[in-house]
């Protein structure tokens, strides 16, 4: 199980429970925990620059992402970068162990 840990806090506010893999991409069943709500919009805003085809706006909302929530591998490990999409309860996500260069 990964989990989305608030970076602030070090509280866990999701765990993703992959289901399958297509390399790069893993994804799998999303469940937020309560602490969650706040970050919701983030995704939000993320899923919509994707889909407006805005990569400045998608950037942006990928670091604001980045900033406050960091990705653990099922080991605990943080994931030095990573790209989650949320879709209601399921996850779509790559991870690598170096930053990804900027777009």
């Amino acid at each position: 199980m990964w989990r989305l840990v608030d970076r602030a806090e070090g509280t866990t506010v999701g765990e993703i429970h992959v289901e399958d893999s297509d390399f790069p991409w893993l994804t799998g069943r999303f469940e937020p925990r309560p602490a969650f709500g706040p970050f919701r919009s983030l995704f939000d805003a993320l899923s919509d620059r994707l889909e407006a085809e805005d990569w400045d706006g998608f950037e942006l909302a990928h670091r604001r992402i980045d900033a406050v929530l960091a990705l653990h591998r099922p080991d605990r490990a943080a994931v030095p970068d990573y790209l989650l999409r949320l879709d209601g309860d399921e996850a779509a996500f790559r991870w690598a162990d170096a930053p990804f260069p900027a777009l």
